[in-house]
């Protein structure tokens, strides 16, 4: 399940899906985030079994949206993004970030 989730793919969805003011179809969400329809189509029944997200029924047209759960897994994605942008913008060379890291894992 962690495999899931911590690809940027995955990620970037439910962060779009973060954003109540739009009405999220599979076409919105396309052009949104880069992904082809396709690639949408086999990740949102994942998302639906783990009750990450739900589709409500609107004429034509399925609205997805998060369900709690998923809400607050877009907030903890979207902090560790911000803390990957954080990291990378203290211009300490991503090598040493990572053998400091081990380092402290060691300890």
């Amino acid at each position: 399940m962690i495999d899931l989730f911590l690809r940027r793919k995955t990620s970037k969805l439910l962060i779009c899906l973060k954003n109540t003011e739009k009405e999220w179809t599979l076409n919105t969400l396309c052009k949104e985030s880069g992904m082809t329809y396709v690639y949408l189509m086999k990740l949102i029944p994942k998302l639906e079994k783990f009750s990450l997200i739900s589709k409500e029924k609107k004429g034509k047209r399925n609205i997805l949206k998060l369900t709690d759960k998923g809400m607050q897994l877009a907030s903890l994605l979207e902090n560790i993004e911000r803390m990957n942008v954080d990291l990378k913008n203290t211009g300490i060379p991503q090598d040493d970030l990572n053998s400091k890291q081990k380092t402290n894992s060691t300890v």
